[in-house]
C-alpha cells in the first residue's frame, strides 16, 4: 500500500509516493494490509498490485492501481473502517496498467 501527497508545501516540486505497507497473497488469493504515516497534508491511499498472470514469459511484472477512499482514511494509527477491495479478476487488463520492472 502505497500513498501519495495530496497537496504539495514546494510547488514544482515532485514528491514521490511512499511505502506504507507490503505483503503478499496467501495460498488462497487473500491479503490484509495495514498502514500509517505522519504527514501534515492529506494523502490519496492506494493499493499498487503486481502480478504475472496471463502475462506469458514477457519481461517485468504487469500493475496496476486501486484506489482506497478517503473514507478509509482517518487520523491515528487505528484505523476506523476496513476498505474491502473486492475481487480482483487479474487475467483482463485495468486502465492505466503498465508494466514495472522493480518488484
Amino acid at each position: 500500500m502505497y500513498y501519495d501527497v495530496s497537496d504539495s508545501f514546494l510547488p514544482g516540486v515532485a514528491d514521490t509516493d511512499d511505502l506504507m505497507a507490503s505483503g503478499k497473497t496467501d495460498s488462497n488469493g487473500e491479503y490484509n494490509l495495514s498502514g500509517s504515516t505522519k504527514e501534515i497534508s492529506g494523502i490519496d491511499p492506494y493499493i499498487a498490485v503486481y502480478h504475472d498472470c496471463n502475462d506469458g514469459i514477457k519481461p517485468c511484472q504487469r500493475t496496476f492501481r486501486v484506489g482506497i477512499p478517503s473514507k478509509y482514511v482517518t487520523i491515528g494509527k487505528e484505523p476506523k473502517s476496513t476498505y474491502e477491495a473486492g475481487q480482483l479478476e487479474l487475467a483482463g487488463e485495468y486502465p492505466k496498467e503498465g508494466r514495472s520492472c522493480l518488484n
